[in-house]
């Protein structure tokens, strides 16, 4: 909210566009790598629902640390690299999708 109501003073100045834009922000936690990939599962479900624009995902690699001892490298490798391919396959999927609506 900082960021829009700096950069555009003009439109989220007025207190009801932030509320609104607020109101547009959805946010997924997760607390373990099987939940962070079935929140990546679920997705594109939720691109498509609410329109989504723009995901921001954060701490993906220190959630990975943390379940995972250095010790067990490759299990926490396979799980980052499982997590990465849904990502880049709801990427895909997307990207198909708005060429063919252009």
């Amino acid at each position: 909210m900082q960021i829009a109501t700096t950069r555009r003073p003009d439109y989220y100045g007025d207190p009801a566009a932030v509320t609104e834009l607020a109101q547009r922000v959805h946010v997924l936690y997760a607390d373990t790598s099987a939940e962070l990939l079935q929140c990546l599962r679920s997705l594109e479900a939720l691109i498509i629902t609410h329109a989504v624009r723009l995901i921001v995902m954060d701490s993906v690699a220190s959630l990975a640390r943390k379940e995972f001892n250095s010790a067990s490298l490759i299990e926490r490798t396979e799980v980052l690299a499982t997590q990465a391919a849904q990502l880049k396959c709801v990427r895909r999927r997307r990207s198909r999708r708005s060429v063919a609506r252009r």
